[in-house]
């Protein structure tokens, strides 16, 4: 058995790490010989990326947009696998009140995670609408992510850059009235969601161990969209801070976001798109060259 670790995007497990924890406890993994590690986001050592270039890491779960910033700055980072088709960000509302366009957001308070690639999308789709940016109000969450149960409360008018998929389907289990608006609904730039990376030279190195590695990955998260209330149940061993039903409500909802069909597979254009977009808003210094960071070689069949 060879141990690997794995860190993951967030400060804590949630729903979109299902498959690695329910893969593992179904024993995919062991059967590649991999003894898997999975840890959390820690803060004070850096973001997944930073701990696969300290050698502290093997996989990483992140963002598209981060890997094309830190290969800009001469890392040598591979996509291997892009594990979500859609965006999880959204425009999150209460249908109390419904705020369901970027034009409606003039002289609204707005809930943003720290993000100043949220904001600048956000000030972007309001000129593209011929709204003032100027006159959206931003109540900034940081570290905790921005809580739509807040709208209701008055302390926010709206929501925008969260994800619907993890505080939006746990708010709607509190209150029937929170709906959001995905960010490809409102066709605004998006990306896939999170990917798999590592260094280039890991992948070079040990190409059959990638191959397992997303063998055992890809069948975690199958079995985990055939078995929500199973896979759930491997997140609460990790997540105990959450309940079985919050997992499985989370899992249920965004499982298609998997596109099992054809998993992992990145979308070219949808990157080339975004990539475009980051370069004319500061975020990259080139639009073009970033394909070469994401591959579908290793992924299985």
């Amino acid at each position: 058995m060879r141990y690997i670790k794995l860190v993951l995007d967030f400060y804590h497990p949630w729903a979109n790490n299902c498959g690695f924890y329910y893969g593992r406890d179904l024993g995919f993994y062991k059967a590649e010989g991999i003894d898997l590690d999975i840890v959390s986001y820690d803060p004070y050592r850096g973001d997944s990326l930073g701990r696969l270039l300290a050698d502290e890491a093997d996989f990483a779960y992140n963002y598209p947009n981060r890997l094309m910033l830190r290969n800009e700055a001469g890392d040598n980072l591979l996509s291997i696998a892009a594990c979500n088709n859609r965006s999880f960000e959204a425009l999150i509302y209460d249908k109390r009140h419904p705020i369901t366009s970027f034009a409606e957001l003039e002289d609204k308070v707005v809930g943003v995670p720290r993000s100043p690639r949220v904001r600048a999308v956000l000030k972007y789709m309001m000129a593209k609408a011929g709204k003032d940016p100027a006159r959206v109000s931003f109540k900034e969450y940081y570290p905790n992510e921005p809580d739509p149960l807040d709208i209701h409360k008055g302390v926010v008018d709206c929501i925008y850059g969260t994800f619907w998929g993890w505080e939006g389907v746990l708010a709607c289990l509190q209150d029937e009235n929170i709906a959001w608006k995905e960010v490809s609904e409102l066709n605004a730039p998006y990306c896939h969601t999170q990917i798999i990376a590592v260094k280039k030279s890991f992948a070079h190195q040990d190409p059959q161990l990638v191959r397992g590695f997303l063998r055992a990955t890809y069948k975690g998260f199958a079995a985990a969209a055939e078995q929500p209330t199973q896979a759930a149940e491997s997140m609460v061993l990790v997540a105990p801070y959450y309940s079985k039903s919050q997992f499985t409500a989370s899992i249920t909802a965004i499982a298609e976001t998997w596109h099992l069909d054809a998993w992992g597979r990145h979308n070219m254009p949808l990157i080339a798109a975004y990539a475009h977009w980051l370069a004319a808003h500061g975020f990259l210094e080139a639009e073009k060259g970033h394909d070469k960071y994401f591959t579908d070689e290793y992924l299985p069949e």
